[in-house]
């Protein structure tokens, strides 16, 4: 898993988590992250057929219980992409908060997801 965000067109965040994360959808709408750092689970919807409204119940991170989001979803060749755009106040609500430099701009968060292979 590779999450990175974006201001004014400029990376400002990266980070890569090598496999330790593991994101599940299930059929009945349901999602769960696990891994060392995040717990975190709820309910999913599809808006159309590359937009999802996502929504968080339980995290290790309390600020972020009840947030929804609405993450464009790009797939292909084994690798699942979510883009979110979220505004800087969401920004300070994530695991590890930071500044940029214009007010009221919105970031864009993309996180890369790859097919497990099974065993």
């Amino acid at each position: 898993m590779e999450l990175s965000r974006y201001a004014n067109g400029k990376q400002i965040s990266k980070d890569t988590y090598n496999g330790e994360n593991v994101l599940r959808f299930e059929c009945d709408g349901r999602w769960s992250l696990n891994g060392p750092k995040f717990k975190s689970s709820g309910t999913y919807r599809w808006l159309g057929p590359d937009q999802l409204e996502q929504t968080i119940l339980e995290s290790n991170h309390p600020v972020q219980k009840g947030q929804v989001s609405t993450k464009r979803i790009v797939a292909e060749f084994g690798v699942m992409e979510m883009h979110a755009q979220i505004t800087q106040e969401q920004l300070q609500k994530q695991q590890r908060p930071m500044k940029i430099d214009t007010p009221g701009e919105t970031v864009r968060v993309i996180s890369f997801f790859q097919r497990m292979t099974l065993r």
